[in-house]
């Protein structure tokens, strides 16, 4: 089976290199096998498929273990690359103040106050800068089925505002689709959540951060907006706790 040139793309981001790529094919394929069989079937010397293999063993691809003297490999479920990728997120978010201090000086931090970004690339990008916060306080008021089908079901972006220990205050509209565990483990995952007053309808998603306003339209118009402005933050927040006030809590 050949593998797509994305897909090859991909794990060359990860720092596999083409026979590093065919020897992991190659133990996908036949699940549990020992050196010489996933040798033969990655088309690579046996030394070489070894060495490959006990790197695959390292970054948690792979894991190994003895079978009537024979060393033997097993591929781990390809869904750990997300928890690898997400680990490494959030160790960058947690290094990123210390690798600012060797940031030049000179550089200039000015940002343009007003940025549009289009599709789910540009929408995700959004949500990463949401988690540059310094007030640590998230406010957001929307529906969460329309956040999930912007973002898509692989974006992790709560574990990670969590890791940053920013709160979310959440005002959502009612509905069905709201997980339990979203409302009963409000204080764990660091949020507080309310219900709008019935009838309030709301398609767009607004976020307000620190000085920063985004706006997140809804899949089919699939765009967002961010707009950097004091005194537009403050009236957002402004009516944000007047909407709090007023709005069910969750239990």
């Amino acid at each position: 089976m050949t593998t797509s040139h994305e897909l090859e793309k991909f794990f060359s981001s990860l720092g596999l290199d083409e026979a590093s790529q065919n020897v992991y094919f190659a133990l996908l394929g036949l699940a549990d096998a020992p050196v010489s069989l996933i040798a033969k079937k990655a088309g690579v010397k046996r030394p070489t498929a070894y060495n490959i293999l006990e790197n695959l063993v390292k970054s948690g691809l792979a894991s190994s273990y003895i079978s009537n003297k024979i060393k033997r490999y097993t591929a781990e479920n390809p869904i750990h690359i997300k928890s690898m990728l997400e680990d490494r997120i959030v160790t960058f978010e947690k290094l990123k103040p210390e690798l600012d201090k060797y940031q030049h000086a000179n550089i200039s931090r000015t940002k343009a106050p007003l940025n549009l970004y289009e599709g789910e690339e540009g929408i995700r990008t959004i949500y990463n800068k949401l988690l540059e916060s310094k007030e640590k306080v998230l406010y957001s008021i929307g529906s969460s089925q329309k956040i999930k089908e912007v973002l898509g079901p692989d974006f992790s972006f709560s574990r990670r505002r969590v890791a940053q220990k920013i709160l979310s205050k959440s005002l959502r509209v009612r509905e069905e689709e709201i997980e339990h565990k979203y409302i009963t483990q409000q204080k764990e995952r660091l949020r507080e959540l309310r219900f709008l007053p019935a009838g309030m309808k709301i398609t767009s998603t607004i976020l307000i951060l620190d000085n920063t306003v985004a706006v997140i339209s809804p899949k089919e118009e699939d765009f967002g907006f961010t707009v950097v402005s004091k005194s537009l933050a403050e009236s957002l927040k402004s009516l944000f706790h007047t909407l709090w006030n007023v709005s069910e809590p969750a239990k």
